[in-house]
């Protein structure tokens, strides 16, 4: 089956669901407990994504900042103290400072608690010493060079926050609030690997965000344009490796883009494509609110926990299908003003949405899915049929029709249903032979897609045969643990 909804982060494999336990009465909360001194050893526990079992690692606590500790993995040359060093600098005043002001909550009260901000409250939820516990290890993901299209670049567990007197065997916890960041292929303290990092903290922040403001895990797409928008909040810089993605995706590399697949109902088998379509999705919402990060502020703190949060966060539109639509006929007009393109983006300029393969009369869409075929004549769009819309594109003028198809334009067809467990539906296609949309020239001198790629944990544990474990895990409360 090619669509199920589950929570596939960057990193993060696992989803709670809430359960009520006993609240333990605690005095104020006051974070912060006696500092841990460097070079002291303690063990981890990790996930083997080879083989999806847990094991201990040992790890030396090798620089602190003011807002995280930085723990490497014992007996690897990559992790030194100027990598450790270099790396609590940048959290500390750079991939903090950024994350906290666009996904953090502040003065939150929380079960009669007041917490400074949303950090604050996630270190009551871990190990309370006021600090981001960072691993740096060689995750297990099975990554070879030779042979090897993908790897694990980081994860966040929120197993982590949960006591292991309340885990079911095998799982384990570090009962701390901490993000796991791989040292190989990845180079730590590169600006790749901090990219990495403020993509984990967003879900991180994701999660305990949930708890406070929702009470339910946010949509995996969701989740995941949120963390793609982290990417960009800390580089400043579209990614053009996930552009790439899109431009040049084709069967052959397991793409099924041009068939429709995206990011809506994120795709355990094509999350490549989810992950390059939920970042064009969440810079085009950008772009669209006047080039500001306040966009992804507002659907960040929003009280929804799915498609509702960006359309009551966005000004001009009502409803889902029409953004949607928008947003779909914006990927192949890629107009330089207005809704329908990326704003003359120096990078997303060169947006280029593929048409469905020739001789294609119907696809079968999941809910979000779109796709574009070649009209060559003019004429009228089919009526909607259930969840089915159609739209004529004009790149040449810039149009969108409801109603009217044009010559040498395109017809989109999409899905407006916004169950996730939704069913796929047929829609028509036109079947006219469709010319590979040209790379732009400006890409051209880009190397061809060739991996290795960052996927998740969760796909790359579906990689070697196994299911991501998803436990009913009980509704979190400060102080647990000293219990």
């Amino acid at each position: 089956m090619k669509k199920r909804l589950f929570l596939s982060l960057f990193a993060s494999v696992l989803l709670f669901a809430a359960c009520d336990i006993i609240t333990i009465s605690l005095p104020d909360y006051i974070p912060g407990s006696p500092g841990v001194p460097n070079n002291t050893t303690r063990q981890f526990w990790a996930v083997d994504i080879r083989n999806n079992s847990y094991y201990t690692l040992n790890a030396q606590k090798i620089a602190e900042g003011e807002y995280c500790t930085i723990w490497g993995e014992t007996g690897n040359n990559r992790v030194t103290d100027a990598v450790a060093q270099r790396m609590a600098a940048a959290y500390d005043t750079n991939v903090y400072p950024k994350m906290k002001a666009i996904f953090g909550i502040e003065n939150i009260e929380y079960e009669g608690y007041n917490f400074r901000d949303t950090m604050a409250l996630a270190d009551a939820f871990g190990d309370e010493d006021g600090k981001l516990c960072i691993l740096l290890l060689d995750i297990r993901d099975g990554f070879n060079p030779n042979t090897s299209t993908g790897y694990v670049a980081g994860y966040f567990s929120n197993v982590n926050f949960i006591p292991n007197a309340s885990l079911p065997q095998p799982h384990k916890s570090n009962e701390r609030d901490m993000i796991y960041i791989d040292i190989y292929p990845s180079e730590p303290g590169s600006d790749e690997s901090n990219e990495t990092l403020a993509h984990e903290l967003q879900h991180l922040m994701n999660f305990v965000n949930d708890q406070v403001l929702r009470d339910t895990a946010t949509d995996t797409w969701l989740n995941e344009g949120l963390s793609s928008a982290a990417e960009w909040v800390y580089t400043g810089t579209p990614d053009e490796n996930r552009m790439d993605w899109y431009n040049r995706a084709t069967a052959a590399n397991g793409s099924r883009i041009s068939t429709g697949n995206n990011f809506f109902v994120w795709d355990p088998e094509g999350d490549l494509d989810d992950y390059a379509t939920v970042n064009l999705f969440f810079q085009w919402l950008r772009l669209q609110s006047g080039r500001s990060s306040n966009i992804y502020r507002a659907i960040s703190r929003s009280s929804y926990p799915d498609y509702n949060a960006v359309v009551s966060s966005i000004n001009g539109y009502d409803d889902w299908g029409t953004l949607l639509k928008t947003w779909l006929a914006a990927n192949y007009i890629n107009a330089p003003t207005g809704r329908y393109g990326y704003m003359d983006d120096d990078t997303l300029k060169n947006v280029r949405a593929r048409t469905a393969p020739s001789g294609t009369r119907s696809v079968n869409l999941y809910p979000g899915e779109g796709v574009y075929s070649i009209t060559a004549s003019s004429g009228n769009t089919q009526n909607p049929n259930g969840n089915i819309r159609y739209a004529g594109l004009n790149r040449s003028s810039g149009a969108v029709s409801d109603t009217a198809v044009f010559a040498a334009g395109a017809l989109l067809t999409y899905n407006v249903d916004t169950n996730l467990e939704g069913r796929p539906q047929a829609g028509a296609t036109t079947g006219v032979a469709a010319s590979v949309e040209a790379v732009p020239e400006s890409l051209s001198v880009r190397a061809a897609l060739s991996g290795p790629y960052r996927i998740s944990a969760g796909e790359m544990l579906r990689r070697n045969g196994y299911e991501e474990y998803t436990p009913p895990l009980p509704r979190l409360h400060p102080g647990d643990k000293d219990n």
